[in-house]
């Protein structure tokens, strides 16, 4: 199992893991800039750069690599008009290189709403990257105060643990529950902590 295999996004549910586009086609054949000339050397050398960024300097680098302008033609039939148009450039051997949007995107492991996102801030004449917002927003009605997650977080860690054994590349000091435990083994354990904590109050008040 390479490295790779842990480039994963933890969401709540599986995703696959970031690869780099080494061996792939960044692009129809027919792309006018050509994109799939690029080595795979090159595609690689992108993809570990950018993943070892954390993610403010993506979204910083990101900013970099595109250019906005007014769209050139404009399509009187249409219900509604783009506001932009974008360029992509990469960096090879020292020299920007203009890519098409796709092979910016599967070079770089990102999807299209990303790169909108960025490009967005761009054409508003910004003249930096937003910070990110991931975790920071205060859309979660359902979030536990952090009170509560500590005493959660505490609860738990009452509780026997057993270092993982698969996977310790990945998980490098992660602990499980140990598997004898059950539900009535737990709530025993629960009750006799809070007798304990009442006993101790009581002497006090004495």
């Amino acid at each position: 199992m390479t490295s790779l295999s842990c480039q994963l996004y933890h969401t709540g549910k599986n995703v696959s893991a970031k690869v780099s586009s080494a061996g792939m086609s960044l692009c129809s054949e027919k792309c006018r800039i050509k994109c799939n000339d690029i080595t795979d050397d090159v595609r690689s050398d992108i993809f570990h750069t950018y993943y070892g960024m954390d993610e403010e300097s993506k979204n910083a680098y990101i900013f970099g690599c595109i250019i906005t302008f007014k769209p050139q033609t404009v399509h009187t039939s249409a219900a509604s008009h783009r506001t932009f148009s974008a360029a992509y450039y990469i960096t090879v051997d020292g020299s920007r290189k203009k890519v098409c949007k796709r092979a910016f995107c599967t070079l770089h492991g990102i999807g299209a709403a990303k790169l909108r996102h960025v490009c967005e801030q761009v054409a508003s004449g910004q003249h930096a990257a937003h910070p990110s917002q991931r975790g920071k927003h205060a859309s979660r009605p359902k979030k536990l105060p952090d009170d509560v997650r500590q005493r959660v977080i505490q609860h738990i860690s009452s509780f026997p643990s057993e270092p993982l054994h698969y996977s310790r590349s990945c998980n490098s000091g992660r602990q499980y529950l140990s598997p004898i435990l059950t539900i009535n083994t737990r709530s025993s354990a629960t009750a006799e902590r809070q007798r304990v904590s009442c006993t101790r109050l009581s002497r006090l008040a004495h």
